[in-house]
């Protein structure tokens, strides 16, 4: 295979679209998840260096999280919650980053969580390890540091040949030319020909073009907006006035900017010297709340058969936001209590102006409810502590991961210090 010249943060971008279609496989043995995924996840890291956690990447997995399925999924026993690997049918993974904005300046901008991964000592005494997320440098741009040379024209021709041959090119390749191609589009270089050239040999689907040709105005901003949230970082989070009201005010839930390095089994809150932690558990720390669940929506309609519920905080006039339920099962348990259902709710990144899901999915009837471009998001985890494939509790301070949703971050900040605590998460 030829040696490939991109980068981990174009990979980034088409990651997404690479799992979306991966995910609707049906496999012979669905534990194969991962191991038919292991050739994407070794050419990731030995050709752009980019590592997969459970089929996340290791070092940006907060926006990865903040996406909910537009269906209803099947939980997969034996894998995590928190990634598409713990689940059965279609992923979908965030789009709140774009060709635009690098991950790690999302990262910067929304996520102040330091994450921790489980690790099995050798004494079998478990303890968590932080891993480390990308870090934003003011003045570094997309896809800098890199420039065309005779070898790539050469192999840029070799494309263009495909249009019309009758080669065979296997999946690896194919994916190979299109993150370069995605590579030299993100310098500014005209790659139209040979994405137009990869294209017709795959279909004429159009998708392999579009998706690389996203990237041609990301160095030079082309397509910066400056009512978006495309707009440069100016260093200094809009997260902190937040996260500073919450009790305690110290840098308790807030990002260490020297976070410990590994944090010991009897150091986690709540956690029973005898639970059982799968060797995929998350630890982090963040902002939590009891909010209610309901299939009603703020004007009191119902949508069948649909995957989504209404957040309240405290009442039924107290519309917050929406979540987006993984399990079937657990909607259908939602809807026999009219007056909704508490359920805790873990704040994961935010503020931003990504457009609204809910609004985007048609799940909000009542206009004025409906948030647009303008309108600033929390994004937020459901947690539930039982085991929706063997219905059994998990351990003592375990929880899942249940839906993803969007509160309103108006609604969200006038949340008092009764609705809002720092919360340690232990999430399998």
């Amino acid at each position: 295979m030829r040696t490939l010249r991109s980068n981990p943060a174009v990979a980034a971008k088409l990651l997404p679209n690479m799992i979306q279609h991966y995910s609707k496989r049906q496999l012979t043995d669905k534990n194969d998840i991962l191991n038919a995924f292991a050739g994407i996840t070794n050419m990731l890291l030995d050709q752009c260096g980019m590592e997969l956690h459970y089929g996340l990447i290791k070092s940006a997995l907060c926006p990865q999280m903040v996406h909910p399925s537009p269906r209803f999924l099947t939980r997969r026993a034996g894998f995590p919650s928190w990634s598409w690997v713990g689940w059965e049918g279609e992923a979908w993974l965030s789009s709140l980053t774009s060709w635009y904005i690098d991950e790690t300046e999302w990262i910067a901008k929304h996520s102040w969580i330091d994450w921790y991964s489980y690790v099995e000592r050798e004494d079998g005494i478990g303890e968590f390890h932080l891993i480390p997320q990308l870090k934003w440098n003011a003045g570094t741009m997309f896809g800098e540091g890199t420039s065309a040379n005779q070898s790539e024209v050469e192999w840029r021709k070799e494309i263009i040949a495909l249009s019309g041959s009758e080669k065979y090119i296997d999946n690896m390749e194919v994916m190979n030319m299109q993150l370069r191609l995605a590579a030299a589009a993100s310098e500014g270089r005209d790659v139209n020909s040979e994405a137009q050239a990869l294209d017709s040999y795959l279909g004429n689907t159009g998708r392999i073009k579009d998706s690389i040709l996203r990237a041609a105005g990301s160095k030079h901003g082309t397509l910066f907006n400056s009512n978006s949230e495309t707009q440069a970082f100016d260093g200094v989070p809009k997260y902190l006035d937040f996260i500073k009201k919450i009790p305690p005010s110290t840098k308790l839930g807030a990002k260490d900017p020297n976070p410990p390095t590994t944090v010991a089994r009897e150091d986690i809150t709540g956690l029973s010297p005898n639970a059982i932690i799968p060797k995929y558990a998350l630890l982090f720390r963040t902002v939590a709340s009891i909010v209610w669940m309901s299939v009603y929506s703020p004007d009191n309609s119902v949508q069948e058969n649909a995957n989504h519920v209404y957040l309240y905080n405290g009442g039924p006039d107290k519309y917050i936001g929406v979540a987006w339920l993984c399990s079937q099962q657990l909607r259908t348990y939602v809807s026999l209590f009219p007056t909704g259902l508490p359920t805790h709710m873990v704040v994961l990144s935010g503020p931003d102006r990504h457009e609204s899901l809910a609004r985007a999915w048609g799940v909000l009837p009542s206009e004025r409810f409906e948030g647009g471009q303008g309108e600033r998001f929390y994004r937020v985890l459901i947690l539930g502590m039982q085991d929706p494939v063997s219905n059994k509790m998990l351990g003592e301070g375990v929880r899942e991961k249940v839906g993803v949703g969007e509160v309103l971050a108006d609604e969200m900040e006038r949340m008092g210090p009764n609705d809002l605590w720092w919360d340690q998460v232990l999430l399998q």
